[in-house]
């Protein structure tokens, strides 16, 4: 699996190579090949959202410390399904729904976020 990552706060982004992950239960693994990175991406990758007049709320203070991956809009092609997945086939293109707790939330290396996220048909 390929990644770029935001390693350190306000520097380039860094490419990481894992292994795949191979999905349990209901989840279904989508391969992003699209994801919208949005303004508050860029606060994120900065490390904190200037809120005026001095003010700053660092993302480390929520527990969003690199290393990470950006987007929460991701969009892609279903790879595999979990053993109790149901409602999906495998190679149909997905828009990946997040809660507002999922997309406020880092992505980390090894960690998902399948249980507040859904995956819709494009």
């Amino acid at each position: 699996m390929l990644s770029y990552d935001v390693v350190e706060h306000g520097k380039p982004l860094q490419r990481a190579v894992r292994e795949t992950p191979q999905p349990k239960g209901k989840e279904v693994l989508v391969r992003i090949t699209r994801s919208g990175v949005c303004h508050s991406d860029l606060h994120i990758w900065d490390g904190y959202f200037d809120w005026g007049g001095g003010k700053r709320f660092y993302v480390k203070d929520r527990g969003c410390v690199p290393p990470f991956t950006l987007g929460h809009e991701p969009y892609g092609v279903v790879e595999a399904l979990g053993p109790d997945a149901t409602g999906v086939a495998v190679g149909s293109k997905r828009v990946v729904r997040g809660s507002a707790a999922a997309s406020a939330r880092c992505a980390r290396p090894g960690r998902t976020t399948t249980a507040s996220r859904r995956v819709s048909s494009a």
